[in-house]
């Protein structure tokens, strides 16, 4: 490690040590973090982080530090809510519910969550948007086969079943209760 030469016996290190990430300022005057992450399939993945500030980033870069050390998932690059989704019911889901199941995911997330939620980032999503789905769906309320609204549970205060299936997709809940679980 190269350092400073400076009075006495202190010495000032000039660079960070590995996996402490490195901060400085851009062309463009803002300040910019670069951690280094695992290495997936032999390539580099790198967390930048931005801000106006060098006391901004620095803060935002000693969190992504205490995530990574640990063991917490860093989002990297711009995932987004569509690709995410696909990924979930392609890989994730097949193998743990039936195909009936599976296929009411798909829909639900073809029909429902890709067309309000799908261009959204995973890193930008929050739950207001999510509960503004969910008020949607409540305030559309079911529609029946000929696309006409039908009063679904109107009497007894039941919810909507887009917006059940919603809850249960997020919560990976297939509607079978804890007992099916265990």
């Amino acid at each position: 490690m190269q350092v400073s030469k400076g009075e006495g016996e202190f010495r000032r290190p000039l660079m960070r040590g590995a996996g402490e990430g490195s901060i400085m300022r851009r062309g463009d005057g803002r300040w910019m973090a670069r951690l280094e992450l695992e290495r997936v399939d032999g390539k580099r993945r790198r967390k930048f982080i931005y801000g106006h500030s060098r006391e901004a980033v620095a803060q935002r870069l000693a969190q992504a530090i205490v995530k990574l050390t640990a063991g917490e998932p860093i989002p990297v690059g711009r995932r987004t809510i569509a690709s995410f989704m696909k990924e979930y019911l392609d890989t994730i889901k097949p193998p743990a519910v039936r195909k009936q199941t599976w296929r009411n995911y798909e829909l639900l997330n073809r029909l429902h969550i890709e067309p309000a939620l799908g261009s959204t980032q995973l890193t930008k999503l929050e739950p207001q948007a999510i509960q503004t789905l969910l008020n949607s769906k409540t305030r559309q309320g079911p529609i029946g086969a000929d696309r006409t609204p039908y009063s679904y549970g109107a009497a007894t205060g039941a919810e909507p079943r887009a917006e059940v299936a919603v809850h249960q997709l997020q919560s990976g809940d297939s509607g079978r209760g804890a007992a099916a679980r265990t």
